[in-house]
């Protein structure tokens, strides 16, 4: 455990235990899955996780709030274990990600890891919110892929996305009206070292019956600008959201050119029980042919600004259906324009009760499969098919 760390969060906590342990509520929620994957060389992984979060909020005094929030995920396998959730995210510092064992062998088959995941507090003010601590914070209305959302997205595979992972940041977001505002942050990473933390401005304001969104974003050396818009259009509701970016000058092992991320898109509600979204994305930053996939991800772009897709255009298309009041159906696919590839991920949830749900899905990789040396052939064809059931109960 980081001792500085410990120590702030202990000084964080003074107050709590002074002012405010009438107000404090405490929270609890289990997740469970457990997977079957399937990868393309035909090696086969099972799965079993267990996701516990702790969580403690309130209010201080009437106009300061804090949350805490702790996660611990024990994990088995029975082959190869392996952590990269944190990997690359925006923390000063942290606890020691892996709880049990002291150090991965490649013959364990169990694993606690452990997440301090909120640890923030928030004055609200009339004209003005202001942030301080681990926090999260998410950026853009597409549905699908958010080229905004650099600072902590979600990979399209994840199965656990109903919480945003923390980061260290001091945010303040100014009102300016009825439906804009100003929202600006420094966000710090590694030791709040200034070569690798990021600062953004955002101004959203509400134009010809749209919500508009500028935003300029400094990470590292890398420059960003973006623009985000969405409105209602009849009975349809549509989007658009995009960024240009200039990446740090070239070294040994990035690329230096400049690149641009484009999604446009836009849904509606068919029926009561049945609502669908059609969403395309432009992905500069890729290759636009498979035999260069490696060698492109050395590019800063996604050493360093979050791109993780490796073609250039993307059709990604969703339903989801109401099934009855207590199942949902739900599909997705993403489709790489460029070499054919395809990733389907179909789910069914049901409510089992007012705080519990139960779901059955699947991710699967459609597209040529790697050759014998695991070079790629298409983007999709190297994902696993990942198969999992799920439990979520929340007290």
């Amino acid at each position: 455990m980081n001792r500085c760390l410990l120590c702030a969060i202990i000084l964080f906590l003074l107050p709590v235990n002074s002012y405010c342990l009438e107000s404090a509520t405490p929270g609890v929620s289990i997740r469970t899955f457990v997977l079957n994957s399937k990868y393309p060389d035909n090696d086969t992984q099972n799965q079993a996780v267990a996701m516990l979060r702790l969580k403690l909020s309130g209010d201080i005094t009437n106009d300061l709030y804090f949350e805490l929030a702790y996660e611990a995920t024990p994990t088995w396998s029975d082959s190869f274990l392996r952590d990269t959730q944190m990997d690359n995210s925006f923390r000063v510092a942290d606890l020691d990600r892996l709880l049990y064992p002291s150090s991965l062998e490649a013959d364990d088959k169990f694993m606690i890891t452990q997440n301090l995941d909120r640890a923030f507090v928030s004055l609200k003010e009339d004209s003005f919110d202001l942030i301080a601590g681990r926090q999260p914070i998410s950026f853009g209305s597409a549905h699908v892929i958010n080229p905004t959302d650099i600072l902590a997205p979600f990979a399209l595979a994840t199965l656990a996305k109903e919480e945003k992972i923390g980061i260290d940041a001091l945010r303040v977001r100014i009102v300016t009206g009825d439906f804009s505002e100003i929202d600006m942050a420094v966000v710090l990473k590694d030791e709040a070292r200034q070569d690798e933390s990021a600062a953004y401005l955002r101004i959203k304001n509400y134009i010809f019956e749209a919500d508009i969104t500028f935003m300029l974003m400094r990470y590292g050396d890398n420059s960003m600008v973006g623009i985000d818009m969405a409105r209602a259009i009849g009975q349809t509701s549509a989007w658009l959201e995009a960024t240009y970016t200039k990446p740090k000058d070239e070294t040994f092992y990035t690329d230096s050119s400049n690149y641009t991320r484009l999604s446009v898109g836009a849904d509606m509600a068919f029926t009561p029980a049945i609502y669908g979204y059609l969403e395309y994305h432009y992905n500069g930053a890729g290759a636009e042919s498979a035999e260069d996939y490696l060698l492109n991800t050395q590019k800063a772009a996604y050493l360093e600004g979050s791109v993780y897709l490796l073609g250039k255009n993307y059709l990604a298309p969703g339903i989801n259906l109401q099934v009855t009041p207590l199942i949902n159906a739900e599909a997705t696919a993403v489709i790489n324009l460029d070499d054919g590839s395809s990733m389907f991920a179909p789910s069914v949830t049901m409510s089992v009760s007012d705080n519990s749900t139960a779901s059955v899905g699947a991710y699967m990789g459609l597209g040529e499969k790697p050759d014998i040396f695991g070079i790629p052939r298409s983007e999709f064809g190297s994902y696993p098919d990942t198969y999992y059931l799920s439990f979520k109960y929340y007290f």
